[in-house]
């Protein structure tokens, strides 16, 4: 595997991936890793992002997601963000193969 250097995160729900955003920034540099970390939150901008030509050595993927942007409807009315979500983040794993094959999932 290649040295880190760009990890994506895919993470919905704020509290999860503020919980990995403090994992990443605390464990990494004890293991000697300066890697830039960019966050998506949902299925679209995760495709977008794996589709946009940036290499990534890691994609740490959420499965249960939106599909599209739902604004700020998490805070706002967590059972209706909750319908939104869907079983579709592994889906991206035959795409990240095929764009992004080095990367670790």
């Amino acid at each position: 595997m290649k040295e880190i250097k760009n990890i994506l995160v895919v993470e919905d729900q704020r509290a999860p991936l503020e919980a990995i955003e403090f994992a990443l920034k605390d464990s990494l540099p004890a293991l000697r890793i300066e890697a830039r970390i960019s966050f998506v939150i949902n299925f679209d901008a995760a495709k977008l992002a794996i589709e946009s030509g940036e290499e990534f050595q890691l994609i740490l993927l959420d499965h249960r997601m939106p599909r599209r942007d739902v604004g700020n409807l998490e805070e706002e009315d967590f059972s209706k963000f909750s319908k939104r979500l869907e079983d579709i983040g592994y889906g991206l794993i035959p795409l990240i193969r095929a764009e992004q094959p080095e990367c670790r999932v």
